[in-house]
């Protein structure tokens, strides 16, 4: 991922949209800390369903309570999983879906 400063970014914005565009997002800082990472619409609406997914997760798990009484991870431990700090990366679909079995087996260690 591409890090730029502020002044950079409003400098070379039209090259950072070109970056975006092919797919890289770039991470715009101000005096050296990051502060916003600029994304194309596609990684932004996929990011968005995810956390629409652990959201229905842990309502549907609320409203099952009964039948998941017994079940291996709690609402907290989905929330931790979802919430846990990620790096915006390019991933194949396959990739996606390994990285996230690998959080799922570390909440399960836990």
């Amino acid at each position: 991922m591409n890090s730029v400063a502020v002044k950079e970014a409003k400098n070379g914005f039209t090259h950072l949209l070109h970056l975006v565009e092919n797919g890289e997002p770039v991470q715009i800082s101000r005096h050296g800390k990051a502060v916003a990472i600029l994304a194309s619409v596609s990684s932004f609406n996929e990011a968005n369903q995810n956390t629409a997914f652990a959201e229905s997760l842990i309502a549907w798990r609320a409203k099952s309570a009964s039948v998941l009484s017994n079940s291996e991870f709690s609402n907290s431990e989905i929330e931790k999983i979802f919430n846990a700090e990620r790096k915006v990366e390019n991933l194949s679909r396959a990739e996606e879906i390994s990285k996230i079995s690998e959080l799922w087996s570390e909440g399960k260690k836990k």
